[in-house]
């Protein structure tokens, strides 16, 4: 919805159509969904499991001329791109995240990548593994964006719980990668130097969630780790405001097949720099181009409790340094990572490509 209220912003007549269910009450100003929802839920899940291809197709065959731009959402669209090109003479771009293009889905998707007009990347870092496995069609970086006047600073400083470190994150047992354990491993250390408790809030849903726990039960480390699920957005912004320092030392792998996980930009990162404060990431995958490293956070080895523990405690042992970095990264957030930005990036977007 972003890419799409962007290029509405620029002058674009937008239609979108979406593949998967979406609530019909939520209504976006000058874009128009092409597509009518379903009560039924045998029905939907029919169309959603099974027939979503053709419906797509049907979609773009009758709402579209035959030199409209398209814009495939996500690199999985591009099953149904060869239908489309016969048909349709428009230039064709696809958005591109992270592990969908990494790698061997990378080599996969190549031959697919190859036949577009032009790609958009999230990160340099996703940009850089196309190129790797030999996409030769032009790829713009435009990072990912956030509401800068919803994620905002707390007005009340003292509520901020200086001794708290958030993490944010699916907790997947199939990708577990997000680094809580690292996290976890890394609090008694950081303690340790600091010589005072400290406290990790955890926020966010998953299969992996009992297993964490149990883990944290192991390590004796219960009374400090609150697990909270899954929360509201505005628990979530006062959730960022409110911590001492945000940290998700999350890694990326590279399994024995070829397929990666990791972080493809990070937003969270992004998010919780919005809100003033400071921010420890990973130095691998996308993550890297969220944060300034020494001005508004730290960059850490993602499988060294050691080094998460060092930088932790470096920002936590300094209420100024805290709220120094805290501030830099919400200038730097309005400056790369804000709405307005987006926009303008695309509309260069258009303007170049």
């Amino acid at each position: 919805m972003d890419v799409a209220e962007a290029f509405s912003c620029i002058g674009w007549t937008v239609k979108l159509y979406p593949v998967f269910h979406y609530d019909p009450s939520i209504v976006f100003p000058n874009i128009e969904i092409i597509r009518r929802p379903l009560r039924n839920r045998v029905l939907r899940y029919f169309r959603e499991r099974w027939f979503w291809k053709w419906c797509a197709l049907l979609a773009v065959f009758r709402h579209t001329s035959l030199n409209t731009p398209i814009l495939y959402g996500h690199v999985h669209l591009l099953t149904f791109d060869s239908h489309i090109k016969y048909f349709r003479k428009g230039p064709r771009w696809v958005w591109t995240f992270g592990i969908d293009v990494w790698g061997e889905r990378a080599k996969i998707w190549c031959s697919y990548l190859n036949r577009l007009d032009h790609i958009v990347s999230i990160s340099k870092y996703t940009a850089d593994r196309m190129v790797e496995e030999g996409v030769v069609v032009p790829i713009s970086v435009i990072p990912c964006c956030t509401d800068i006047n919803t994620f905002v600073p707390t007005t009340i400083p003292k509520y901020i719980r200086r001794n708290e470190i958030l993490i944010c994150g699916r907790m997947s047992l199939q990708e577990s990668y997000k680094g809580h354990e690292v996290l976890f491993n890394a609090l008694p250390i950081a303690e340790k130097i600091l010589g005072k408790q400290l406290a990790i809030r955890v926020v966010g849903t998953g299969d992996n969630v009992e297993r964490l726990q149990s883990v944290v039960k192991t390590m004796g480390i219960s009374d400090r780790v609150i697990f909270t699920g899954r929360i509201q957005q505005q628990e979530l912004i006062e959730a960022f405001q409110h911590c001492g320092v945000f940290c998700m030392p999350s890694r990326v792998d590279r399994n024995s097949t070829g397929f990666w996980t990791g972080e493809g930009f990070g937003i969270v990162y992004v998010e919780a720099a919005a809100c003033g404060r400071p921010v420890i990431a990973s130095c691998e995958g996308g993550a890297i181009e969220t944060v300034v490293p020494g001005e508004t956070g730290l960059l850490v080895d993602p499988r060294s409790p050691q080094d998460v523990a060092e930088a932790l405690a470096k920002i936590l042992g300094s209420l100024d340094l805290a709220d120094k970095m805290g501030m830099a990264g919400r200038v730097l957030v309005e400056k790369q990572f804000s709405r307005e930005v987006f926009v303008e990036n695309i509309k260069r977007l258009v303007l170049d490509a």
